[in-house]
């Protein structure tokens, strides 16, 4: 069977996960095929849902199962969930029928016809609070009332409006089970094709983006008109998020969570990315993986199989202890530091990420560093790093062999370089047997050309900048838009 979507790299490799739960979800069917499923697959921002969920649904379709995908933020531009939702079904449903087979359309036909009273009634209870029927016959009455006999015309109008409602109730009730009655109808006959079976799975992308509104009204149309046995959902989210949102609508002190999990059977939460493959994964999205600016002095012989980029954002995420929310912020901050960088010369990207990471962390502590560029260092630095982490290098200090260089050695000599003169610099240079130091050294040497080893001028750097463009950089609100 073919594949729903064109899927590039999973670089998050997710896979194995997107297996995992689809093996599960067709064992469920298999124990319980009577019974309807509703399954809420929860991740914050950044964690790639649509990715994830866009694999199952190729997944599944490569199973021969039906599936029916609904991008809730790219139809929040309409007023009626149900509406868009519904000529999204229609659409994606027909790619499954016989088009020679004229039942199988008729089915299609019906479930479209049935589901336009119950969307009417919706659309104008909206604008008046009153349904399409109700008006047609409160207008009706009207014309007949006695304009002189107030207390009489109060007295009809009530009695009239409770025969209507309850006409409308059961008007509606009967729309939406002849609704169901055809989708189970429809199901019968895909299922009856070679090569397809049920359950069919419709999946939900984006709902915690959507207008609060848009969201609870989708989520509410689902569970009444969808209660259909062989039909799954599932619905990605980031459920704090749309918890939050809910929360604007109906007060701080609505129970919104506990709102939420009414429309759910089960909540599954995506696993953590390892942070090499966030990074990496957020890197590609903001076209930095491979961004000809970036210096990072590390050996490449130490790291064969990984993109240096990565190695040193991963290693400065460790040494921060960033979590994935704040891994998003540094990596968007970076990418906004790269779109505005004019300099001819590189970024070393080791020191770049310090200075991001730790204004990140904390603007007191980034304040104090302004001021005092090796308070890093000393033993009043609260900031919560780790200083254990060291970078994969082999070298040989006379006799001795060294494998292990602290990531706290590599900032502090970057730190000293802030306000240096151009022959101290020097003197450090041909004293260093380090090679990821001499690397640096090497490159802002070749960066200015320095005529004069012997000159008592503070060396100019373009790492003298970085402070600067990242409190410019500052200014903009960091929105992340990565899925």
């Amino acid at each position: 069977m073919q594949s729903k979507f064109n899927l590039t790299e999973d670089l998050l490799k997710r896979s194995e996960e997107a297996d995992s739960l689809k093996n599960y979800l067709l064992k469920r069917y298999e124990q319980i095929p009577l019974k309807p499923f509703t399954l809420n697959i929860n991740a914050e921002w950044g964690y790639g849902k649509t990715y994830f969920l866009q694999q199952l649904a190729n997944k599944f379709a490569v199973d021969g199962h039906p599936v029916v995908y609904f991008d809730a933020w790219k139809n929040d531009y309409t007023k009626e969930p149900l509406l868009a939702f519904m000529s999204e079904l229609n659409g994606q449903l027909d790619e499954y029928l016989d088009k020679r087979e004229q039942k199988a359309k008729n089915i299609l036909k019906k479930i479209a016809e049935f589901s336009l009273p119950i969307i009417f009634s919706i659309i104008a209870k909206r604008f008046t609070g009153y349904s399409v029927d109700q008006l047609n016959e409160m207008l009706s009455e009207d014309k007949e009332l006695d304009k002189n006999k107030v207390e009489n015309q109060v007295s009809t109008l009530v009695s009239n409006m409770t025969k209507i409602t309850l006409e409308e109730h059961f008007r509606t009730k009967n729309s939406i089970n002849d609704f169901k009655e055809n989708m189970k109808n429809l199901l019968t006959k895909i299922e009856s094709y070679k090569n397809k079976k049920l359950p069919l799975f419709i999946l939900i992308d984006e709902l915690d983006r959507c207008r609060p509104n848009y969201a609870i009204e989708l989520l509410e149309n689902i569970k009444h008109l969808f209660d259909i046995e062989g039909v799954y959902f599932i619905i990605a989210t980031d459920s704090r998020q749309l918890s939050h949102s809910i929360n604007a609508v109906y007060g701080v002190n609505f129970a919104s969570e506990k709102y939420l999990k009414r429309f759910f059977d089960l909540e599954y939460t995506l696993k953590t990315p390892e942070v090499y493959d966030f990074a990496y994964y957020l890197f590609n999205h903001y076209n930095l993986l491979n961004h000809d600016k970036f210096f990072v002095p590390f050996e490449e012989n130490e790291y064969k199989e990984k993109n240096l980029n990565i190695v040193a954002f991963e290693l400065m995420a460790q040494f921060f202890k960033l979590v994935p929310r704040d891994i998003e912020q540094t990596v968007s901050m970076l990418s906004t530091i790269c779109l505005t960088w004019n300099e001819e010369h590189k970024i070393h990207l080791i020191y770049m990420l310090f200075l991001i990471m730790l204004k990140h962390k904390s603007n007191s502590d980034f304040e104090k560093y302004l001021t005092k560029s090796d308070w890093i260092t000393s033993v009043d630095c609260p900031l919560n790093v780790d200083k254990t982490i060291g970078v994969n290098q082999r070298y040989v200090i006379g006799n001795e062999a060294r494998k292990n260089i602290l990531l706290t050695k590599i900032i502090e000599r970057y730190s000293k370089l802030e306000n240096i003169a151009i022959k101290t610099f020097f003197n450090i240079y041909d004293r260093s047997e380090n090679p990821i130091e001499n690397n640096i050294y090497n490159l802002i040497e070749n960066e200015k050309g320095i005529t004069s080893r012997l000159s008592s001028e503070v060396l100019k750097s373009s790492i003298q900048t970085y402070k600067d463009k990242i409190l410019h950089c500052g200014q903009f609100d960091i929105i992340s838009k990565a899925k």
